[in-house]
């Protein structure tokens, strides 16, 4: 084993820096550029695998690990485009994840460069195998980066996509700390991130183009540089980053793109790639997670099933005194909640459902449904939901004849599917569309980030999104702007988290429902839930998954405190950070002031 590490470790340190020849088009020689980049991040690293194995200082490795964290940032707009599962070896989260793989659950160890964070903050020479062992990992992975990148084809299409891709993963996940949550370097990487952008757009003749748009361009980039620089973690004012630069840089990007005659990539994402901003309209389709080849939405199926969605026809149709609708539990008025602690069992005045209704905004942006994320698809729930006897309690067979002996609603039936026939297929379809066409980016939070002369948040409630992106870490699983657990920029995967919810609101025990678990059968989903959408969350109330808190205040006093584990509760797989946030009751009432523009 030694001399096959000593083997790879001798390649690693003679990668060959590749030169390109002069007058190539500009993907050539950003590919070169790039490929140097590697070459540049396999040297430090290969510096900090020495510093950890010669005994070097504390501070001399963590030293190390900043340079090689640095270089992996200029290095991370293309990589995530590109290789997106090199990029999670070299930089993943640093907690177990897991996953269904023909209906089994399997644990996916975490790797990479958070994972030795986690170990040298403050640094434990125990560790030493371990954060080893890490590092010949990144470096093999860095190895067939070089390979597989020194080949690449470059469209010029796709350089631009990266690179806007990349300033929203900085305004998203960057500056929020996301993926340096222990050493807290987010705002010098977000810089390194920056700088690696505008070296990429240099390779474009955008002065010859437009001189106006090419000083803009400078401008901005060095107003970002400036502010990521000058700044503190918790000092940092996001709200004037994102739109005083980042927006802007975002919008001179497409020009730039457009002046260039650089077409936009096609092909359908959650997030379109015409983006210009994260504040644009109509950028984000909740029909992408749709099931393939299933009817589009149409005005007319939206409004068949806002229809059902209202009636009661899917219900138990042998019980008519106790039949129930969807709005009855997803009310409108409540933001598609019910505003109780957990919704009654179907025909009871007493018996309850044991988890809390969730709203039905945003429910399209979400990779997975109902809290424990055991189905892929709206339609996959709405099938649950209907045969569930505790909550619907109908059948596929009551249901469709009872539509069909409906006139309005088969005359609405026929408008929206014409001669299709009603099946559970086309009825669960028409409904999915209207819950899916419950997404709406309109709020006063919303227009405010566009800009808007007529719309103004208070300096609280500037502050409280400061806060929620920044020192209270609300914004490293509540991902801006959609606000839920959908990981941007690429939107193809919903978090769970373990947070550790106490059973009742006087945070004796931790509640008992198993989550996740109950799906996977892994220890590390064990009372995991989704990380649910909170737009509109003044009006979701009571909160939690139990709904066992009924007021902000005391969701925010449950995370101030380190969720579960700051309670006392000694869960070992608690993925929430159980350190105390030392937020201040200004700083708390200003986070709520923010959650209410939502």
């Amino acid at each position: 084993m030694t001399s096959r590490l000593s083997l790879l470790i001798l390649l690693l340190a003679s990668l060959p820096a590749w030169r390109p020849p002069a007058d190539l088009a500009p993907g050539q020689t950003i590919r070169a550029m790039y490929v140097a980049d590697v070459v540049a991040l396999d040297s430090a690293t290969a510096g900090l695998y020495r510093a950890v194995s010669g005994g070097k200082s504390p501070g001399g490795i963590r030293q190390r690990f900043r340079q090689a964290r640095l270089a992996y940032k200029r290095i991370e707009w293309l990589t995530e485009a590109l290789y997106p599962y090199s990029a999670r070896r070299l930089n993943g989260p640093p907690v177990p994840e897991g996953e269904l793989e023909g209906g089994v659950g399997q644990q996916i160890n975490p790797e990479g460069f958070q994972v030795i964070e986690e170990t040298l903050f403050p640094y434990d020479p125990g560790e030493k195998t371990a954060v080893l062992t890490q590092l010949t990992r990144i470096r093999q992975t860095i190895r067939l980066l070089w390979q597989v990148s020194t080949s690449v084809q470059l469209t010029d299409s796709k350089v631009f996509d990266a690179m806007r891709l990349q300033l929203f993963r900085i305004i998203t996940l960057g500056i929020s700390g996301f993926d340096s949550p222990v050493d807290r370097q987010s705002l010098p990487e977000a810089s390194v991130s920056m700088q690696a952008l505008r070296r990429v757009l240099a390779h474009y003749p955008v002065a010859e183009a437009d001189p106006a748009l090419a000083g803009k361009l400078d401008r901005l980039f060095a107003k970002a540089g400036r502010l990521l620089r000058r700044s503190s973690f918790e000092g940092f004012d996001r709200l004037v980053f994102i739109r005083t630069v980042a927006n802007p840089l975002g919008e001179a990007l497409a020009e730039t793109q457009q002046k260039l005659h650089i077409p936009v990539l096609t092909g359908r994402r959650m997030l379109a790639a015409s983006a210009r901003t994260l504040s644009d309209s109509g950028i984000f389709d909740p029909y992408v997670f749709a099931p393939v080849g299933s009817p589009k939405p149409t005005p007319d199926r939206i409004a068949l099933g806002k229809m059902l969605f209202s009636g009661t026809l899917l219900s138990d149709n042998a019980r008519p005194l106790t039949r129930r609708s969807c709005a009855g539990c997803h009310q409108p008025e409540r933001a598609f909640t019910d505003g109780q602690t957990t919704a009654l069992v179907l025909g009871s005045a007493h018996d309850r459902i044991r988890r809390n209704t969730p709203t039905l905004l945003q429910a399209g942006l979400q990779v997975f449904q109902f809290l424990d994320a055991r189905s892929l698809t709206i339609e996959e729930q709405i099938h649950d939901v209907l045969n569930n006897p505790r909550e619907m309690g109908g059948s596929w067979p009551a249901a469709l004849n009872a539509i069909q002996a409906d006139a309005a609603v088969m005359a609405a039936f026929r408008r929206a599917y014409g001669g299709l026939a009603v099946s559970r297929e086309t009825i669960s379809n028409a409904i999915a569309h209207y819950v899916r066409s419950l997404t709406g980016f309109n709020t006063r939070f919303d227009r405010y980030m566009r800009c808007d002369p007529a719309t103004q948040l208070t300096t609280e409630e500037q502050q409280g999104f400061n806060l929620f992106m920044g020192k209270a870490k609300c914004g490293t699983c509540h991902f801006y702007p959609i606000f839920n657990g959908t990981v941007p920029p690429d939107y193809t995967r919903t978090e769970s988290e373990v947070i550790g919810v106490p059973a009742t609101a006087d945070n004796r025990s931790v509640s008992p429902d198993s989550g996740r678990y109950g799906v996977t059968r892994l220890a590390i989903h064990l009372r995991a839930f989704k990380i649910p959408g909170i737009r509109e969350a003044a009006n979701t109330a009571p909160y939690m998954h139990n709904g066992v808190y009924p007021t902000l205040e005391q969701v925010i006093d449950f995370y101030d405190k380190g969720g579960g584990n700051g309670l006392g509760f000694g869960l070992p797989n608690q993925t929430l950070p159980d350190q105390k946030l030392s937020l201040t009751p200004h700083e708390k009432r200003a986070l709520i002031a923010f959650l209410r523009t939502l």
